[in-house]
């Protein structure tokens, strides 16, 4: 996927037009209007010249922006509030409400302009409050103050604030408005710009939809935005069709404004050549951008701005188009000409020119030119921070003088990568050092930027960037172990192995059980985070400020005071977390990486950890065991994606007993070849140098889609189409899986619980269709999901069976037919320390937030019974196993660098360090059978790992008939998670006898003792 960030360009005029004149619009507007006759007229003559004496100040208020005066800006501000104030408590006309607001909006925008943006958020809050206990809340004052704050919010990077702030204003044009008025397409439109803030694309294009609708429905022009929005949030996510779905509706409402339409194609013609430069479709590409190209080139009725704006966008885009096609030397020239352009708005030593620039590095080091590549990205870290040399290639800065920063990742990226080729064709001892300490500051800038992102999306989008970093470390170590073979190389791949992993499950996972800890003051730890991001902000305002030729010392005096007060408060409430909370802040705080020796410490005898790492163009494996290390590198990529596929496809067979022989026959071929064949690839290389019965693997990207224990050492010699004789992997060895090796390693506080074993199994009406159920999901059922089982939720014959039976053996709870509601769920689950949901399950890729579990329906009540993994996200469950026996639980999105997106790794993140899940659909019967041998195994004192193994024995050897004996019915859940033993609550007798003994001694101790005494 695509890692984008909405251009922040256009900010600051934004922010200007939208908090001091963001009334300005509402002049032609309807306004709730007073009734004169009826109020009290008290001084005719003072109202009258202080109306006339509020428009001279707001004049004024024009000229001292215009003149960047801006204290005098708050004080025009302030003289407003004043005069109006000093009437609103005897006549609250529209003309005194509006220009109230209007001095509010002055003070603000003067006292972030010169950058107090937490006093101006406070003022406008302050102000919103005694606003609506003045008009109350339903006013078109507070919807627009409310669109204010949430644009502060935005500059401050609070993206979940905007979005709060731009939901209150809509809900008040709610009760003022009908829902076709022109404010609702704005109010649309903020929502789906705070969205797009946030990468939250599918709510972003929900409210770009709804947005479009109100716009074209009064036939303005601006309809055609939202529609261009939508298209490049669906290219960012490469849902290609539904992009140009999107342009085909722009083009069809561009022709629709005869005035316009030239003007509209052209503008889509810049996102047609995003689209089909995305597809590698380079005629349609060119054809798209040189029309766009041309008409800003002769265009003669725009200002110099905007032209060169559009200019810098064509000429870097047919820079991309070079690079693509590798035309290197003309790359160079295209984005050397956007560069030009960007020139002729903006200062020569402007941020925004670090993107074309990186690329013109990259151009150069495509073409094999190195040295003139590093010194292009050290010139560009010189831009950002002047203190280091552009001339010299080898310097680079401290992470202490780095602020976080998008471009500065992507320069250290490429230095690191460009270094590292350098070095392998040169062999240069100093090229060498660079890399490696390049590609080290590197992995601390993402650690920095990682610890400052508020959102999980954010960080989620940042690990995929990283991913490729990571796998040209890897590579780069791989190849010096191999000259080398020397343990530091070793140990340097497996580090930048593990963070290419979860390690944001990680850090979640150290903030739910940090919860544990008791004497925590939880408005502390509030106060460090509020700390944290305030420093993050004014770190950011201080970098960019002083990047400007001419930096303002007013902004950047006020800057540096309040930042070294917030250091000096957040050094000091750390100081307190540390010493009087050191168990909290350890678990808490540290997110470092398990070393191979750690991983060889935990590892049991006769157990192998297996990790990989799926990149571009290789696969990495190291195999661990108490003795051994392995390190692999293997270049058959393509082979592997396409028998991994072909494989997925084999298992995700419905229905299969009712095939006819001849496919039968032809499939059964088909997956043993490929069973063996990834073997071959994945495992083979490995296990024929380490001896290991049981294997922990940390799968990565496509490979956690596929069950390792059908994995086939051989074909079969002959073919008797008899899936119950194949030689699987799982009949000789215990297989679990795990995250990343850290967690494996990681130690969390053991949870307390009421209940043993807690269980539910809904029922289902026959042909209950999952979009008659209310909210949002109804909308994303018929976009989102696809080829659900059993797509009209049947009922299921043997799930409350099973719940019952497993709850009888086990003496837990069970909450079956109409009982087994969401509600009760979230009210006894976090009280059990096992789970085990029996029910149906919808998974949705494309936004892995709403897959849900289906609960029984659940009448008059808040509850809709679906349990979203977005709720699971924010529960805490203290359970020491869950398990998921429904369809798809351990299947989702894959995010790079992070892992697939599934309800499984949901309840991981809620706290459940073990998880049974299911990789495909899940079939009633056979999966009654297995669950209820793995109960039953587990009650026996086997392991998490050994009894799910057994379980699949029984169920294949002993009770599946010849028809469902294809791996679709028996090999879908798979184990994630620690192989320990559950305790059932069984005591050893010999335990009590010896406790009871010991207290037995120690009282004839005492007796003893006293009777001395007397």
């Amino acid at each position: 996927m695509k890692l984008e960030k909405k251009s922040s360009i256009w900010t600051l005029p934004i922010l200007a037009s939208l908090i001091f004149f963001f009334c300005s619009s509402f002049q032609q507007q309807e306004f709730p209007q007073s009734n004169y006759q009826e109020e009290k007229i008290y001084n005719d003559s003072i109202y009258w010249a202080d109306s006339i004496k509020i428009n001279e100040i707001y004049y004024n208020s024009w000229k001292h922006y215009g003149e960047r005066d801006y204290q005098a800006l708050i004080e025009d501000g302030k003289m407003m509030k004043e005069i109006t104030n000093k009437h609103l408590s005897n006549r609250q006309d529209t003309f005194l409400l509006y220009y109230n607001l209007l001095g509010v909006g002055a003070i603000v925008q003067g006292e972030t302009l010169l950058g107090d943006y937490e006093k101006g958020i406070n003022k406008m809050l302050a102000w919103n409050e005694d606003f609506q206990k003045l008009v109350g809340e339903y006013h078109v004052l507070i919807s627009t103050g409310n669109v204010g704050i949430a644009q502060v919010y935005e500059l401050m990077g609070d993206y979940e604030m905007e979005v709060k702030y731009h939901q209150k204003s809509i809900h008040v044009m709610n009760n003022l408005f009908d829902d076709g008025h022109y404010f609702f397409g704005n109010g649309y439109w903020n929502l789906g710009n705070s969205f797009l803030n946030l990468g939250e694309y599918e709510k972003s294009i929900f409210y770009f939809e709804k947005a479009f609708k109100v716009y074209s429905a009064l036939n303005t022009m601006r309809a055609i935005d939202p529609l261009l929005l939508m298209a490049d949030a669906y290219r960012i996510q490469e849902n290609y069709s539904m992009a140009l779905n999107c342009m085909d509706r722009a083009v069809d409402f561009a022709n629709s404004f005869s005035d316009q339409t030239e003007f509209l194609l052209v503008i889509c013609d810049e996102f047609f050549g995003k689209i089909y430069t995305d597809l590698n479709d380079f005629d349609k590409a060119y054809y798209h951008v040189n029309n766009f190209k041309n008409y800003f080139t002769n265009v003669s009725d725009i200002d110099i701005i905007r032209k060169n704006y559009y200019l810098n966008l064509a000429h870097a885009q047919l820079g991309l188009l070079a690079l693509k096609e590798k035309r290197y030397v003309d790359a160079i020239k295209e984005y050397e000409l956007s560069l030009t352009h960007f020139f002729g708005s903006h200062e020569k030593n402007h941020p925004l020119q670090v993107p074309h620039q990186i690329e013109i590095g990259n151009a150069l080091f495509l073409n094999g030119e190195y040295e003139a590549a590093l010194q292009k990205h050290q010139s560009l870290i010189n831009l950002l921070y002047p203190q280091i040399s552009a001339a010299d290639y080898a310097k680079n800065p401290t992470i202490d003088q780095i602020i976080n920063s998008e471009s500065i990742l992507e320069i250290l990226s490429q230095k690191s990568i460009i270094s590292k080729n350098w070095f392998l064709s040169s062999k240069q001892p100093e090229i060498l050092n660079l890399s490696l300490s390049t590609f080290e500051l590197t992995n601390e800038v993402i650690d920095k930027m990682l610890a400052s992102y508020s959102t999980p999306k954010s960080k989620s989008f940042l690990k995929a960037k990283a991913s490729k970093v990571y796998e040209e470390a890897i590579d780069f170590s791989f190849q010096l172990f191999k000259q080398t073979q020397e343990q530091k190389y070793l140990d340097l791949a497996f580090f930048y192995l593990e963070k290419n992993k979860s390690t944001l499950l990680l850090a979640e996972l150290n903030k739910t059980n940090s919860n544990e800890f008791s004497g925590i003051n939880l408005e502390l730890i509030d106060e460090e985070k509020r700390l944290k991001k305030k420093l993050s902000l004014y770190e950011k305002l201080i970098f960019e400020e002083e990047l400007k030729a001419t930096p303002d010392s007013i902004k950047l005096g006020f800057w540096y005071d309040t930042n070294i007060e917030l250091k000096h408060r957040y050094d000091s409430i750390m100081a307190n977390i540390k010493e009087n909370h050191p168990d909290y802040f350890q678990l808490q705080y540290d997110l470092s990486i398990s070393s191979i020796p750690d991983i060889q410490r935990k590892l049991p005898k006769n157990t192998a950890l297996i990790e990989y790492m799926l990149g571009d163009s290789s696969m990495f494996t190291f195999a661990i065991t108490k003795d051994e290390i392995i390190f692999k590198r293997h270049k058959q990529i393509p082979g592997i994606t396409s028998s991994l596929k072909t494989f997925r496809n084999h298992l995700h067979q419905y229905d299969y007993g009712n095939k006819e022989e001849t496919d039968k026959k032809n499939e059964f071929i088909s997956f043993t070849e490929n069973a063996q064949r990834l073997y071959d690839l994945l495992l083979k290389p490995v296990l024929s140098e380490i001896k290991a019965e049981n294997l922990v693997i940390i799968p990565d990207g496509q490979l956690g889609y596929v069950p390792f224990e059908i994995f086939l050492s051989d074909i079969p010699e002959s073919h008797n189409y008899n899936y119950r004789s194949l030689p699987y992997l799982f009949l000789d060895r215990t297989i679990r899986y795990e995250y990343s090796a850290t967690l494996l390693t990681r130690e969390f506080p053991k949870k307390k619980t009421k209940n043993l074993y807690t269980g539910f199994g809904p029922e289902y009406e026959g042909d209950e269709l999952m979009a008659s159920r209310s909210g949002l999901d109804s909308i994303l059922v018929s976009n989102l999901f696809e080829g659900t089982a059993r797509a009209g939720l049947t009922p299921l014959q043997y799930n409350q069976p099973e719940i019952n039976e497993i709850a009888e053996n086990t003496k837990g709870q069970a909450f079956t037919g109409s009982f087994a509601l969401e509600s009760t769920f979230k009210e006894t689950a976090p009280d059990s320390r096992i789970l085990h949901l029996a029910m149906h399950s919808l998974t949705n890729d494309e936004a892995p937030l709403y897959s849900q579990l289906v609960f029984s329906k659940e009448p008059d009540t808040l509850e809709d019974g679906l349990l979203h993994a977005y709720e699971l996200y924010n529960m805490q469950l203290n359970a020491e196993l869950a398990v998921l026996s429904a369809c798809n639980t351990g299947a989702g999105k894959l995010q790079k660098g992070e892992g697939i997106m599934s309800l499984s790794r949901a309840f991981k993140y809620a706290g459940c360090p073990n998880i049974v899940m299911s990789l495909w659909k899940a079939d009633d019967l056979s999966t009654k059978k297995i669950m209820t041998n793995f109960f039953d195994n587990l009650k026996d004192a086997q392991g998490k790992d050994v009894a799910l193994q057994e379980a699949r024995k029984t169920y294949l050897f002993e009770q599946a008939d010849d028809a469902m004996t294809h791996p679709y019915y028996w090999a879908t859940f798979v184990l994630i998670g620690d192989g320990d033993k559950i305790n059932f609550g069984k005591t050893n007798n010999w335990a009590w006898w010896a406790v009871g003994f010991i207290g037995l001694l120690v009282s004839i101790w005492i007796s003893r003792k006293k009777l001395l005494l007397n």
